[in-house]
């Protein structure tokens, strides 16, 4: 959050199953670049257990840092998983089915969760370009378990942050709802994050969100 004027890009992929209405991921990969500084993370996962894990730059020992142990990387999912919603049914859900949770996250450094509470649902135009339709809006917490340091600014100001929200969209004729839109209100503005096209692939019923 300390950084949101950089000059950064980001690729994040990851695979993974849906089995009745659980998540469980496969794989996840992150690469960024921001300012000349390169940050890798390369997951896999059985079970919601990371089974190998490769994170660079690992994490400097500093005395305020929260102990990150083996429980932390059980019952998880990685970021790209944390808020694919499996369906009954193909469509949209009660907001409340849909968003009242907390998902237990692992990025590779720290461990933490995501509570989820409904807001609102609404509909949508995003013209010819993107998704039209009712979305579900999710209002999010974030909660810091591990691996962190809870003296630096950036995490208290994430703890804090009450402007946080989740737009949850239907996949055409797929039991599963998406992150549309992801808001991450800021001092110097909100910071959005968002998907400009949903795709299914048959017969295999895959989804995909770019």
């Amino acid at each position: 959050m300390s950084r949101l004027v950089s000059d950064a890009s980001a690729r994040l992929t990851g695979n993974g199953h849906i089995f009745g209405k659980a998540v469980l991921p496969a794989t996840y990969d992150m690469a960024t670049v921001e300012n000349g500084l390169s940050a890798h993370v390369a997951m896999a996962m059985r079970q919601g257990a990371v089974t190998s894990l490769v994170a660079l730059p690992e994490l400097a020992a500093a005395p305020d840092r929260v102990p990150l142990t083996a429980d932390h990387k059980t019952k998880v999912v990685d970021p790209l998983s944390a808020f694919l919603v499996p369906l009954d049914q193909p469509g949209i859900p009660s907001g409340h089915r849909a968003c009242d949770r907390t998902v237990r996250v692992f990025d590779g450094w720290t461990r933490y969760d995501v509570q989820l509470s409904y807001k609102e649902t609404k509909a949508i135009d995003g013209g010819a370009d993107t998704y039209s339709g009712r979305i579900i809006v999710c209002a999010a917490r974030y909660v810091p378990v591990a691996g962190h340091r809870p003296t630096r600014k950036a995490v208290q100001d994430l703890a804090d942050n009450k402007r946080l929200e989740v737009w949850l969209a239907p996949v055409a004729n797929m039991p599963v709802l998406v992150p549309f839109r992801i808001l991450i209100g800021t001092d110097l503005g909100d910071l959005l994050i968002y998907a400009t096209r949903f795709r299914t692939d048959s017969p295999d019923r895959r989804a995909m969100a770019d």
